[in-house]
């Protein structure tokens, strides 16, 4: 069941402190799930007991916690360095049992990977992360009669290809929502940030974040329709004109227990509402101009997405992230740097872009400058090539500044750079009927294509050859379903994966 109802590095003494985590012993609001999503790639994970220092608590009732790796393309380790279960003639799993569930997810549902008992005692083992989302979970049962010493493990991190897939899981990475029209969705898991953790909303399972804007006062209401209507999907709205690192306690929100719609609608009073809830509360009164963020959260791994759909709403949205009108900014690697590209529809008092970049999705520099047109009321196409990244996932952004010099900037745009190695890509992307897929290939070679869905099905799967440089290889989107899926290019000189999504 989902729920129930009742490396700091200090300069100043050289000494490098690390945080010490520790299993709950109750649910929070409602839930199995103890404490917040925690992103982290160090640290040390214990009992409430402490690891040894005193001993875990008695009548833990299966509560949980989760830990995910705080970068992209990394999965979580735990090694654990002392375990020691109280001895009972019991059946590993069952309560009375004490048992220590290690999952492969960030939910109480997600893949087992070991159950840790007395017969563990004494053990030293490593478990790492293989999931698409790269994090481990914890769930401890204990009985209500004996405890001993419990645990203590090592957090850390390592590099892998299963958390390789950039979304917008995290509000820094949201996805513009530029009109009333419905979309669909879907997510591998929580990211690499911990967010969503005030009010209703306890943690983020596996989310995807959304940013829009009112364009005209009036009545925001929509309803989150789930593909398959038994799974269950939660949200929190946050706003007006809030921004990722002050989202503060949702205006809105839903973590109702069990599938099938969500959303806000004409009929509901309430504000927000925990697991009891119906899963629906009262629609928004926006002003234009007002901004706000949204999270859409599924509960269990292999989520088959979603259709958000704005029927009901008298409001329309929009999402003009700069003074001028930005159809779009892209960012695509090549074999020796990056190409960001950009296209206006129009501007007004435009005196010049900045695309900025970053390693972190945090710290940003800025690394070239185009003039801009200034007034114009015709489309006109932008480009900067980025001859200094290094290898790795590369965040950019695109800074606009007025003649006035006020200045505004855009979401960022994410990309894996590997240099001196081919790079593929889609366009359209989102496709309908058909894409095209670019490879631009380091050698001449016969390449495989892979097509999965998001529960890791595959697809499709074709080859054909591909000549040195620039291939375009035309792909039939007429058999998949709307949605997001992985694509997989295989030959001999490399991997690739890149995501698509059908609309």
């Amino acid at each position: 069941m989902k729920k129930f109802l009742f490396l700091i590095f200090l300069s100043l003494t050289l000494v490098s402190y690390s945080q010490t985590y520790t299993q709950p012993t109750l649910g929070i609001a409602g839930e199995y799930i103890g404490a917040c999503m925690t992103a982290t790639c160090t640290g040390t994970f214990t009992d409430d007991g402490g690891g040894g220092g005193g001993n875990y608590s008695n009548a833990i009732n299966g509560i949980y916690r989760t830990f995910c790796p705080n970068a992209p393309g990394q999965c979580m380790r735990v090694c654990f360095n002392m375990i020691n279960f109280h001895v009972s003639n019991c059946i590993p799993g069952n309560v009375p049992c004490d048992v220590l569930y290690v999952l492969d997810g960030p939910t109480q549902n997600s893949p087992i990977i070991t159950v840790l008992d007395y017969t563990a005692n004494g053990t030293t083992p490593c478990f790492t992360a293989t999931s698409a989302s790269g994090c481990l979970s914890f769930r401890f049962f204990s009985s209500t009669a004996n405890n001993a010493a419990g645990w203590s493990a090592t957090i850390s991190c390592v590099s892998c290809t299963a958390n390789n897939i950039v979304d917008n899981n995290d509000c820094i990475s949201s996805t513009a929502i530029c009109s009333n029209a419905s979309f669909s969705g879907a997510s591998i898991g929580p990211g690499t940030s911990s967010e969503g953790c005030a009010g209703c909303n306890t943690s983020e399972h596996f989310t995807n974040w959304y940013k829009f804007c009112a364009q005209t006062t009036g009545v925001l209401q929509f309803l989150i329709d789930p593909t398959v209507n038994t799974q269950d999907y939660d949200f929190a709205l946050y706003g007006p004109n809030v921004t990722c690192g002050t989202l503060g306690t949702p205006i809105r929100c839903s973590y109702a227990a069990g599938g099938g719609n969500t959303g806000l609608r004409a009929a509901s009073v309430d504000n927000s509402e925990n697991v009891a809830g119906d899963g629906w509360v009262a629609p928004l009164n926006v002003t234009a101009g007002q901004c706000y963020y949204l999270m859409i959260s599924q509960w269990s791994a292999g989520g088959a997405g979603f259709t958000i759909d704005f029927t009901g709403s008298t409001t329309s949205l929009n999402c003009l992230v700069l003074p001028v009108e930005l159809i779009n900014f892209s960012a695509v690697p090549e074999i020796k740097g990056v190409l960001t590209s950009w296209t206006t529809a129009s501007e007004t008092g435009n005196d010049h872009f900045t695309v900025e970049r970053s390693y972190d999705g945090r710290d940003y520099i800025s690394i070239g400058t185009l003039v801009g047109a200034g007034n114009s009321s015709s489309t006109l196409n932008y480009s900067f090539e980025d001859k200094e990244a290094m290898p790795g996932l590369i965040y950019y952004r695109l800074r606009q500044t007025d003649w006035n010099g006020s200045s505004t900037t855009s979401s960022p745009v994410i990309v894996r750079y590997q240099p001196g190695r081919g790079t593929m890509y889609f366009v359209p992307n989102p496709g309908h009927d058909r894409t095209d897929l670019i490879y631009n290939a380091p050698a001449s070679s016969k390449t495989s294509i892979k097509i999965y869905d998001m529960q890791g099905i595959q697809r499709f799967s074709g080859s054909v050859v591909c000549e040195n440089g620039i291939n375009t290889i035309p792909l039939s989107l007429d058999k998949l379903e709307a949605g997001i899926f992985t694509v997989v290019l295989i030959n001999d000189q490399e991997v690739l994966e890149s995501r698509l999504e059908k609309q």
